[in-house]
């Protein structure tokens, strides 16, 4: 019987099961892949939030977790017709495959237990405690792990929401990524961010070592068309890349967008002794960061869990009460982002200014 068990060993996952550990209580932490595995993100430590969080819960990131340039100076924003804007911002760059396993063998050296390739079926909650149905990926097996609580940290497509919401209805966006090694005609010093807010999408390249990514995001089952047929010409036009290059390797993700659920309370990011943080609880901001608000939710979630620990009251009481601000906050900055990226302006000026006040006030990001 675990005091605690916390699936998914993303950012989150490591940040609160090295909370819960250091608190005291006998922490399991569930990955589905073996690790270290990699992760489709930027690996941008972009704000205030994750930098400070970071600091604060795993201490002072490695030059050995780094990528050259190890610091960019901060983002290039692109709309089409309107100049360059650049936001100057100190960030760490990184692969998420090294950020994610020293996040996570800090919570191992903190104490919390430590199992991958095992993958989270089911949670069901009883009087007596959690229950955790889990696929072990190295034997075939099936088990049933006990917890007094569970913390889903399992990302976007999250068994834990699942299983506490079977009927909820989630949005997605998708993301594919490209990695090239070769040259490419801007700053390496810059992550640099296009956006059209009339086809309604985005598209990044960021610079890691001698490759380059490009990312493109855009509506789920359209993504795809649209790297092809919009953004590699237009590289093309613009920077001469050649759009029959062969990437390295190409993947991708899908981000959960359930921004209208959880602002209208149709759906909790917490029910009983089962909490969710980062993207399985919705908590990504709409410029698509998402590593600060998943330490920032971990870090509430283990304390909730820690102070319902010590008397009755159930853990989701504890932890909607301590998330009230981040929905808050993140409310004010999806209405700015439904503003700039979304609602095209006659001038494209204007919309790059929208743009960067939406992003200047996510790096700011306090809830």
């Amino acid at each position: 019987m675990w005091d605690v068990i916390v699936v998914g060993g993303g950012p989150g996952g490591a940040a609160a099961a090295k909370l819960c550990a250091q608190g005291g209580l006998c922490t399991l932490l569930l990955e589905t892949r073996a690790l270290p595995r990699d992760k489709v993100c930027s690996g941008v430590l972009f704000g205030d939030t994750a930098q400070a969080l970071t600091r604060e819960i795993f201490g002072e990131l490695p030059q050995t977790v780094m990528v050259p340039p190890r610091y960019l100076r901060g983002q290039a924003v692109y709309v089409q017709g309107a100049e360059r804007s650049v936001i100057e911002q100190r960030m760490p760059i990184t692969w998420r495959k090294d950020l994610d396993f020293w996040m996570v063998q800090a919570a191992q050296k903190q104490g919390a237990a430590i199992s991958d390739s095992t993958r989270a079926i089911d949670v069901s909650q009883a009087s007596d405690g959690c229950c955790v149905r889990v696929h072990k990926r190295r034997d075939g097996s099936t088990q049933d792990l006990k917890a007094r609580f569970v913390i889903g940290a399992d990302g976007a497509k999250s068994a834990v929401r699942k299983s506490l919401f079977p009927g909820l209805k989630v949005p997605y966006n998708q993301e594919i990524r490209e990695c090239y090694h070769m040259a490419f005609p801007l700053e390496d010093a810059y992550i640099h961010t296009f956006y059209d807010a009339v086809l309604k999408y985005w598209f990044i390249i960021n610079f890691k070592g001698p490759y380059f990514l490009l990312e493109v995001s855009g509506k789920l089952g359209e993504t795809s068309a649209l790297k092809e047929k919009v953004v590699k010409p237009y590289l093309a036009r613009q920077y001469g890349f050649d759009p029959k290059t062969v990437p390295l390797r190409l993947d991708g993700t899908v981000e959960a967008k359930l921004y209208e659920q959880l602002f209208s309370r149709k759906f909790v990011p917490a029910v009983g002794n089962v909490v969710l943080v980062g993207d399985a609880a919705g908590f990504q901001l709409p410029t698509g960061e998402g590593i600060g608000t998943a330490l920032m939710s971990a870090a509430k979630a283990a304390q909730a869990v820690l102070a319902a620990a010590g008397r009755s009251t159930a853990a989701a009481d504890i932890y909607l009460d301590l998330t009230r601000g981040m929905v808050d906050a993140i409310k004010e900055l999806h209405a700015l982002a439904v503003k700039a990226r979304f609602t095209p302006a006659d001038d494209p000026q204007v919309t790059v200014e929208r743009v960067v006040e939406m992003m200047k006030a996510s790096l700011r990001y306090v809830a």
